[in-house]
């Protein structure tokens, strides 16, 4: 996880943007807000992805037992790592 909170940055400087006089200031506030949700938004989706790799393993994990493979100790320590 990032140690800059992203969204709030973003919502911080949209707050200096709405509230300054200050066209420059404004202008330069709403880039950098624009800055921070996209790195928001990248964050979030890099977690997604992460969450559904561990889905996909929980599920092919399944199938094998399923199928009557036996589970390998590495792939359940890599499941619960994840969940973990």
């Amino acid at each position: 996880m990032s140690a800059i909170d992203h969204k709030a940055e973003a919502e911080m400087l949209l707050q200096i943007e709405s509230n300054t006089n200050n066209t420059e200031l404004a202008h330069g506030a709403a880039i950098a807000a624009q800055a921070h949700a996209t790195l928001a938004l990248v964050e979030q989706t890099a977690a997604l992805v992460q969450e559904q790799r561990t889905a996909n393993l929980i599920a092919n994990m399944n199938a094998d037992q399923s199928a009557g493979y036996v589970v390998s100790e590495e792939r359940l320590l890599e499941i619960q790592g994840r969940l973990a």
